[in-house]
C-alpha cells in the first residue's frame, strides 16, 4: 500500500512486494562518528587529531495489513527479508535523485504473527559511502589546454571527491598531468598518454579510487596508478559551494571534470 512516503531498494519499492505492506516511517539515524583529541600541552581545552564519520543507520519500519491469514502474513514478511538481505542502493520518496549504498544490518524481528497492527522494521548501514550521494554529477568541462583553470559549483552540503576524464588530442604522447584544488593536489609523471587516449580518474561503488587509461579506440584499459606521485593526496575533496580546480599537462588536453556530490 502506498502511503505518503515510498522506500525502495535497487529500484524496488518496498510496497509493491505486496499491497498488505503499509510503509510506517523512514527514520535516518545521525551519522557514528569517532573524532580522536589529545592534549594541547596546556591545562585548557584538547586538540582534535581527526574525525571519523564511520557509518550511518536508516531504519524502515513497515506493518503488515493481513488480520486472518497468518501463512499469508509470514509468507509476506520473508519476501521483505529477501528484499532487504542483501542492501544496495536505497532510495526515499522524499530525497529527490539521492541514494544511499546500503547493507542490511538488521532484518524485522518476529515477535507475534497473531497481532495484525505489530510494527516490523529493517536497520540499513552505509558503510564505505556515509552519505546520500547525488545520482546526477556536478560537471565542468574545461577546452583543449596544457595549462587553465575551471570552478565546479556544488549544491550538496557535504561536497564531493574530483573525478576526471582528460582527452589527448594533442596529436602527441602526454607523460605528466597535474591537478590542484582546495590545497590538495595530483599528479602523475611517465603516464605514456598517447594521441586519442583518456585519463580517468573514478570511483566505484565502495568509494575505491580507481585510475586508468583508455585506449584511443575505447576497446581496452589500462592502469596509470603507478604514475601518480608519491606526493599526490589521497584525494581532492570539493566543497559545498563553488571550487576553483587548476589542471596542467605536457600537452594540450580536453578536460571533463565532474563529482557525485554527497549530501548530509
Amino acid at each position: 500500500m502506498r502511503t505518503r512516503i515510498s522506500v525502495a531498494l535497487n529500484g524496488i519499492e518496498l510496497h509493491s512486494l505486496d499491497g498488505a505492506i503499509v510503509l510506517q516511517g523512514v527514520d535516518e539515524g545521525a551519522p557514528n562518528w569517532n573524532i580522536t583529541a589529545g592534549n594541547r600541552g596546556g591545562k585548557d581545552g584538547q586538540r582534535v587529531n581527526s574525525i571519523e564519520k564511520r557509518y550511518r543507520d536508516v531504519t524502515v519500519s513497515f506493518a503488515i495489513a493481513e488480520k486472518r491469514n497468518l501463512i499469508l502474513r509470514a509468507d509476506i514478511l520473508q519476501r521483505v527479508c529477501a528484499w532487504a538481505a542483501e542492501g544496495g542502493d536505497l532510495t526515499v520518496s522524499y530525497r529527490d535523485r539521492q541514494k544511499l549504498r546500503v547493507v542490511c544490518a538488521a532484518l524485522p524481528a518476529v515477535k507475534t504473527l497473531t497481532k495484525w497492527a505489530e510494527t516490523y522494521s529493517i536497520t540499513f548501514r552505509a558503510y564505505a559511502v556515509p552519505y546520500w550521494q547525488s545520482m546526477d554529477p556536478e560537471v565542468i568541462d574545461i577546452a583543449a589546454t596544457a595549462s587553465g583553470s575551471g570552478v565546479l559549483t556544488l549544491r550538496e552540503t557535504a561536497g564531493g571527491k574530483l573525478c576526471m576524464v582528460a582527452l589527448n588530442s594533442s596529436g602527441s604522447q602526454v607523460d605528466t598531468v597535474s591537478l590542484t584544488a582546495n590545497g590538495d593536489s595530483f599528479g602523475f609523471t611517465g603516464l605514456a598518454l598517447a594521441n586519442g587516449e583518456r585519463l580517468v580518474i573514478a570511483y566505484d561503488e565502495n568509494d575505491i579510487q580507481q585510475i586508468y587509461i583508455i585506449n584511443a579506440a575505447q576497446t581496452a584499459t589500462r592502469s596509470a596508478l603507478a604514475a601518480r606521485t608519491a606526493a599526490s593526496s589521497d584525494d581532492i575533496r570539493l566543497k559545498h559551494g563553488a571550487n576553483t580546480i587548476g589542471v596542467g599537462a605536457g600537452a594540450a588536453l580536453a578536460w571533463n571534470l565532474y563529482t557525485y556530490g554527497r549530501w548530509e
